[in-house]
């Protein structure tokens, strides 16, 4: 690894530990929002350090690992805190379904949860994938994800989530070709708005370059493609 992405990943490391504190005080507290904040902030760091070291080329599973293990501790403690209505969507959880497919975990929720109903559009669709991922499908989500992500999103957006669907549906065949179409959609993040705006896990702007598309690795082991490609999963 360069020292740039040597940099990149301590930066990661510490803004888990960062989290883990503000979660540690969140809890003390009973503070469900910054709770919630860090859930989600202690997932994505971990989530961030994997695919940076998958992109160079090395094994991710330990960080991935203990992205689900983190947010599986840190759903329970915003059940603990707000033992009545604690939202699944307040800690970004559809991003946990692609990740725990690659590494064969178990979800820490129900893989058919309907948290993501008044999510975003793009959150939305994630969710419907990640449940096709856990064996369900949710059309109603989907096509509703579909049509406000037409009107609000750009058209890279749509025609990436749009691939995903055709890879849901694909032959062993055709993916070889597709996993070409992944890499092309990926690079154009760099330079895309939607994606640029969005999580720096999506790969938008300067972190295309060290990050790789683990939602299509997931969906291309779901229909069991080993490929080559830096966007496919190999351990």
């Amino acid at each position: 690894m360069t020292k740039k992405i040597d940099q990149i990943l301590a930066n990661q490391a510490a803004h888990a530990v960062r989290s883990e504190m503000g979660m540690a005080v969140a809890k003390e507290n009973g503070n469900y929002q910054l709770a919630a904040f860090n859930c989600e902030q202690a997932f994505e760091s971990r989530l961030m350090q994997g695919l940076i070291t998958w992109r160079s080329g090395d094994n991710p599973t330990q960080y991935f690992e203990q992205a689900i293990s983190r947010f599986a501790q840190d759903w329970q403690t915003l059940q603990e805190i707000d033992s009545k209505s604690p939202k699944l969507s307040d800690a970004r959880y559809e991003q946990v379904y692609f990740v725990a497919y690659l590494v064969d975990q178990p979800l820490p929720f129900s893989a058919q949860s309907n948290a993501a109903e008044a999510m975003q559009c793009d959150r939305r669709l994630d969710a419907a994938l990640g449940q096709w991922l856990f064996d369900g499908w949710d059309a109603s989500l989907w096509n509703s994800g579909m049509e406000e992500l037409k009107r609000k999103g750009s058209p890279l957006a749509v025609e990436t989530y749009s691939f995903y669907r055709q890879v849901m549906e694909t032959t062993m065949q055709d993916l070889p070709e597709l996993e070409a179409t992944a890499d092309q959609l990926f690079r154009r993040r760099k330079k895309d708005g939607f994606f640029s705006g969005g999580v720096r896990t999506s790969g938008g702007g300067p972190d295309n370059d060290v990050t790789v598309d683990y939602r299509f690795a997931a969906l291309a082991k779901r229909v069991g493609y080993a490929g080559n490609s830096i966007h496919a999963w190999r351990w």
